[in-house]
């Protein structure tokens, strides 16, 4: 009895008799239940073109709304800019004086002239002190007095002598008493005229008695005008 090749070698690929199962259809069957890969939405023409549209809205109106920042923070800068102009002129119109009238100046004069010429014997003159070169002294000037200095530099025979000033026209005040600018620093030549100068200086203290003596008495006749006039008004009192 011959051999059958199949039955002794079996076909592995050949289905099985006792499988009921098709295997075409069982792998068809798989792949069906895979998930496909999804593909992104593409856009068509018109789609791309309304998209890229707004796409370059929104720049335009990020760039606008930055353009508009901008601006409103210069505006804020000019305007503080401005009020601080505004208000640094305001001060310095504040702080100019104002110019006097015709009526004030006047005034002014006069008032200059009654308190010299009521406190200069009030001004206090030192003795002389000496050098090789120059003598010295200085002049202290009550307040009532040095209220109306002309400045505060060094000043010249003129201006000295208009605040009340008794002294010979050879003194020049030569320096500024930088603290207290009431105080004047007068000098002169020495050599040669040192008798002069003793003379003067004794002759200047006995003006200062002199003037002392009748300050003290000017006061004392103050006093006693104002106390005749309480007295009066007292009296005329019911």
């Amino acid at each position: 009895m011959p051999l059958n090749p199949e039955e002794l070698f079996p076909d592995p690929f050949a289905a099985d008799p006792n499988d009921t199962k098709d295997p075409l259809k069982e792998m068809m069957k798989r792949l069906s239940t895979q998930k496909r890969p999804t593909l992104p939405p593409t856009l068509n023409t018109s789609d791309q073109t309304k998209h890229d549209s707004r796409l370059q809205t929104k720049e335009q109106q990020k760039l606008l709304r930055q353009k508009q920042k901008q601006q409103q923070l210069q505006q804020l800068q000019q305007q503080e800019q401005q009020n601080q102009l505004q208000q640094q002129q305001k001060q310095e119109q504040e702080q100019k004086p104002r110019e006097k009238t015709k009526e004030e100046l006047e005034q002014e004069a006069r008032q200059r002239l009654k308190d010299i010429e009521t406190h200069k014997s009030e001004i206090y003159y030192s003795s002389y002190y000496y050098d090789d070169s120059f003598a010295y002294k200085h002049v202290k000037l009550p307040k009532t007095i040095s209220r109306w200095l002309p400045h505060f530099g060094l000043l010249s025979h003129e201006e000295w002598k208009s605040l009340g000033v008794e002294q010979e026209p050879q003194w020049k005040h030569y320096m500024i008493h930088a603290p207290e600018p009431h105080i004047l620093l007068f000098r002169r030549e020495f050599k040669g005229i040192e008798e002069q100068l003793k003379n003067e200086e004794k002759q200047e203290r006995m003006r200062r008695r002199k003037r002392e003596q009748g300050g003290n008495e000017d006061k004392n006749r103050n006093m006693v005008v104002a106390n005749n006039a309480t007295r009066a008004a007292k009296r005329q009192k019911p």
